[in-house]
Parts: structure tokens; C-alpha cells; sequence
């Protein structure tokens, strides 16, 4: 829980206090910082002593927590896709779009 913390600190510093000036340094730090805390994340799985027997387990756990939300992101922007841009689909082309199909 604290890794949340820190990360949505770091977000909201980034975005608000952080000079502009300094963007690629931060995107660099937040880029390092990210690849280490999944490093040490793979470090601390490893060392368990069962690891690899409940590699399984953990794996089908990771394949669920990573597919739900998938699933249920894609039916929220498909369906709110419909709700607010299906007059966009019901527009006739512009001259520039008829232009280029032909």
C-alpha cells in the first residue's frame, strides 16, 4: 500500500509542482523507478522457498486479475462509445473523406 502512495505522490508532484523545463529528467527517474520496483518485486517472488510450486497458483491468479479488468474496460468504452459518439458514426463523409476513397 505504500508503493501506491508514494507513486500518486509522485504523480501529483510531477504534474503540479515539478517545472516543465525539467520533464524529460522526470519521465527518466519515473522510468528508473518504475523498472526497479519490478525488479525488486521479481527479487522478493524469487526468494521464496516454494516459489516455484506455487508458480502456478499465482500465475492463474495473475491471468484473472489481468483479464477482468480488460474485459470490463472494453464493454465500458465500447458501450460508452455507442452513448456518446454514435452520431459521429452516422455523419456523411466530407468532401475531404469522399476525396480519398475514390
Amino acid at each position: 500500500m505504500e508503493i501506491l502512495a508514494v507513486m500518486v505522490a509522485g504523480v501529483l508532484v510531477g504534474a503540479t509542482v515539478f517545472p516543465a523545463r525539467l520533464k524529460g529528467l522526470n519521465e527518466k527517474l519515473t522510468l528508473a523507478a518504475t523498472a526497479l520496483l519490478i525488479f525488486s518485486m521479481g527479487v522478493l517472488l524469487a526468494g521464496r522457498d516454494a516459489f516455484l510450486e506455487e508458480l502456478g497458483t499465482v500465475g492463474w491468479a495473475s491471468v484473472l486479475f489481468c483479464l477482468v479488468p480488460v474485459a470490463f474496460s472494453t464493454i465500458a468504452v465500447y458501450g460508452l462509445t455507442n452513448l456518446f459518439l454514435s452520431d459521429i458514426a452516422r455523419r456523411p463523409a466530407g468532401p475531404r473523406v469522399a476525396a480519398a476513397q475514390d
